[in-house]
């Protein structure tokens, strides 16, 4: 998750149509259109001349495809040389959602979405700071809604503590913590981890749908005070609401907490490097039982990797592993991370078990998602 700029309303201006299929490559000019069909890659050149945001300057080219409500559309942009971002317009220009993370890899982007009409679909291939010129890949595909991987969401409600709190999950995987929410920030007629969930729900909602005009701002909608995604300070987003407030001062409160952590997670260094493919120092020891301690022993794991900030604050769930956390108080690598999930693996499916050991679904996703290891179970 980057630090967010001001983004005004996206239009949509044709001026010519080409068609592209696989495999082509070539320039596009500024303010020309190009038409993408399904199953196609093409090779593409931000550069001096092509169309710019008026945002940030950032350059731009710019596709259209014809699609179908209810259709699911994977669009994948990578480069080697530029940092990719994705907008994806409905029919009418508006800016449906964008991404600048969704890739395997940091510089790449990628959009999965079910469109909601049939029409004729834009997406502006940009890059994500002003100046940024080099080649890109773009692919348009559809997807198979029920084989869909389904992506890790950039807030979250954690609900493992005394209290649930909201996260954020920065493109790096660092976790950190926006806000708590406790007995007295909490209506009465609203559970907190009901809150904490809705809450989480729409700030990813509207971050997903503004992109880089995404800010978060306290406000008024239809005479309400709201805590919402604004245009600017004090100002909402017609459709940006997040937190219904009681009082104005609770929702200045509550956005200026939220905002703050945001800027924290943005700016806070990674404790280690994340790439470095230095083996374990130690080896690996397990102690877990059943699915439970199972799970719980690798949800530490991860929190090894993603946020040991919220190991120290918040502790661990389990006692798996004691070696490990002594030798690495400050977090692991990845492929140290993946090193401990594939010996877990073979620690619970050894043929000495009375059963075979898998962790929940959810978490293998996850697994699957963050490391890219898919269990046997899951293979079948």
């Amino acid at each position: 998750m980057k630090r967010l700029k001001f983004f005004s309303g996206l239009t949509l201006g044709i001026v010519a149509s080409t068609l592209l299929s696989i495999g082509a490559s070539r320039s596009v000019s500024a303010n020309e259109v190009v038409s993408i069909q399904f199953g196609s890659v093409i090779t593409g050149r931000l550069e001096p001349g092509d169309s710019q945001l008026p945002a940030d300057g950032s350059y731009y080219d710019t596709y259209t495809f014809e699609g179908r409500a209810g259709q699911q559309v994977q669009i994948t942009m990578t480069s080697d040389e530029v940092d990719a971002y994705l907008i994806l317009l409905d029919p009418n220009g508006n800016s449906l959602i964008q991404n600048d993370d969704g890739g395997d890899d940091t510089l790449n982007a990628q959009i999965i979405y079910t469109l909601p009409t049939n029409g004729s679909y834009t997406i502006y291939a940009n890059a994500y700071a002003s100046g940024e010129t080099g080649a890109y890949r773009l692919e348009l595909r559809t997807v198979d809604a029920t084989a869909a991987a389904i992506p890790l969401p950039r807030y979250f409600c954690d609900e493992s503590g005394n209290n649930p709190t909201i996260q954020a999950r920065r493109k790096d995987g660092v976790v950190g913590s926006l806000i708590e929410w406790t007995s007295d920030t909490t209506p009465s007629n609203i559970s907190r981890s009901e809150r904490c969930r809705r809450v989480a729900d729409n700030l990813e909602t509207n971050h997903n749908r503004l992109g880089r005009s995404f800010a978060i701002t306290a406000g008024t909608l239809q005479g309400q005070p709201v805590v919402c995604a604004g245009t600017a300070p004090g100002i909402c987003d017609p459709d940006g609401q997040i937190l219904l407030a009681a009082t104005r001062d609770e929702a200045r409160r509550i956005a200026i907490e939220l905002g703050t952590g945001i800027n924290a997670l943005q700016n806070a260094p990674s404790p280690i490097d994340r790439d470095d493919t230095t083996p374990l120092a130690v080896v690996p020891q397990f102690n877990f039982l059943d699915v439970l301690s199972y799970s719980n022993c690798l949800e530490d794991v991860i929190q090894l990797y993603q946020n040991t900030a919220r190991l120290r604050t918040q502790g661990r769930r389990s006692d798996c592993l004691s070696n490990v956390f002594a030798q690495y108080p400050n977090g692991i690598s990845r492929s140290q991370a993946l090193e401990i999930i594939t010996a877990a693996d073979r620690y619970a499916t050894s043929n000495r078990r009375d059963a075979l050991l898998y962790p929940p679904r959810g978490q293998r996703v996850r697994i699957q998602e963050i490391f890219g290891y898919t269990y046997g179970i899951d293979q079948q």
